[in-house]
């Protein structure tokens, strides 16, 4: 056994050697944040949050970014004290405060090791029913509070636009491009509308669903569009007041077919509900930011699909365990026009549509069923 003066002597030894080692690494860091907040501005417009537990996640009219998720974890980075990062294979690895974790191959979960969230911050995928700025088909009023996107005006000229049709909008200082997709609280009207499509977006085998999922039903679709729908679209009303300025557009009848997203809800009296929604993505890539080590992710098999995930996680609003099974398809590639809030659409190509069921009250073979159509 050493004495204390030989482990002293010990102790600086070994730090001499790390304080070497540490010096001989290059480490390469790359700003990720630039892409991520071009990517965030992007999507604000068509990210109409549905909250699930504690997470809020967009759901309604949306794209579902990995870069969202991304920007989260790369803005509570500098505030947390570590990031617990799990791949695929269950290997856990601790990030420190002043590290980002980049895209890569597979999955991961991020976990930040203290709440963002208060406990009592409970919300609902059913919150949406009350809120009064909710356009049907997808739409927005851009604005930063309730108060700003209160323009009845421009929402009722919103509501009565024609799925299909471009709207180009400009109001509280913000200029904001989307179709006007299409709604209905029917099932088959919605079957009608998605299928057949271009890209061969499937449906959920609704007959699935139990039941007591029957309040509330919401089933939305919209469009994308391509440079050459862009470049062929015709004016059709113009409108200027104090508070907004709206442009319509028309768009060739080949738009309702480009099934682009949908977001399917369902819900019980106590408002658990299974939501089911689609969106084009680049990559095969997402990551689920979570607060607990319980939560459950691994990949499974389900035919038909080229990658599929479930995710399991405490529902705190439910007091009840919550799944979410997310499948890739892949796509012929499409280059798609990303509008929103750019100021000159960009375009972006996609190969894959990823599939996401979210349910309280399935058990996970039930949910694997729903999902699988």
């Amino acid at each position: 056994m050493p004495n204390n003066e030989t482990k002293v002597m010990l102790d600086r030894e070994e730090l001499t050697l790390q304080n070497k080692l540490r010096e001989s690494l290059t480490i390469n860091k790359i700003d990720l944040w630039p892409a991520v907040k071009a990517a965030v501005e992007k999507d604000e417009a068509s990210a109409v949050p549905v909250r699930r537990g504690n997470l809020r996640i967009p759901r309604r009219a949306f794209v579902l970014a990995a870069a969202l998720v991304a920007a989260l974890a790369l803005m509570g980075a500098g505030i947390l004290n570590h990031w617990f990062v799990f791949d695929s294979a269950g290997n856990k690895t601790v990030l420190a405060e002043d590290e980002g974790f980049a895209a890569r191959e597979g999955y991961a979960v991020m976990k930040p090791a203290a709440s963002q969230y208060a406990d009592g911050d409970l919300r609902y995928a059913y919150d949406w029913v009350y809120d009064d700025s909710w356009i049907p088909g997808g739409l927005q009023i851009p604005g930063n509070s309730a108060e700003e996107r209160n323009i009845p005006g421009l929402k009722q000229s919103l509501k009565l636009l024609p799925a299909g049709t471009l709207a180009e909008i400009s109001a509280n200082g913000a200029r904001y491009t989307a179709v006007q997709g299409s709604f209905s609280t029917d099932y088959e009207t919605l079957k009608k509308t998605v299928l057949p499509n271009s890209l061969g977006i499937r449906l959920p085998d609704v007959s699935m669903i139990p039941g007591e999922y029957n309040e509330h039903l919401s089933f939305t679709a919209g469009y994308y569009v391509t440079e050459k729908d862009y470049a062929a679209r015709k004016e059709l009303a113009s409108e200027s007041a104090d508070l907004y300025t709206l442009k319509s557009f028309s768009l060739p009848d080949s738009v309702q077919n480009q099934i682009g997203w949908y977001a399917l809800e369902w819900f019980r009296a106590d408002k658990s509900p299974v939501t089911y929604t689609v969106h084009l993505a680049e990559t095969d890539e997402m990551y689920f930011p979570t607060k607990d080590e319980a939560d459950i992710v691994k990949s499974i098999t389900v035919e038909g699909f080229d990658k599929a995930v479930c995710y399991e996680q405490y529902n705190k609003a439910f007091e009840a365990q919550e799944i979410s099974v997310f499948l890739w398809q892949k796509i012929d590639p499409v280059k798609v026009l990303d509008l929103g809030y750019n100021a000159a659409p960009a375009v972006s190509e996609k190969h894959y549509a990823v599939y996401i069921l979210d349910a309280v009250g399935l058990t996970e073979e039930e949910a694997v069923r729903i999902a699988a159509g």
